[in-house]
């Protein structure tokens, strides 16, 4: 079924988005 997999997509994105943000965050603090 296409909708799962686009949902799957959307909630990997948004997943990885919030992880990069947090280690870009933690990355400046570090420097």
């Amino acid at each position: 079924p296409v909708a799962s997999v686009v949902g799957g997509a959307i909630v990997l994105c948004a997943v990885f988005a919030h992880a990069g943000r947090d280690w870009l965050k933690a990355k400046s603090a570090a420097s």
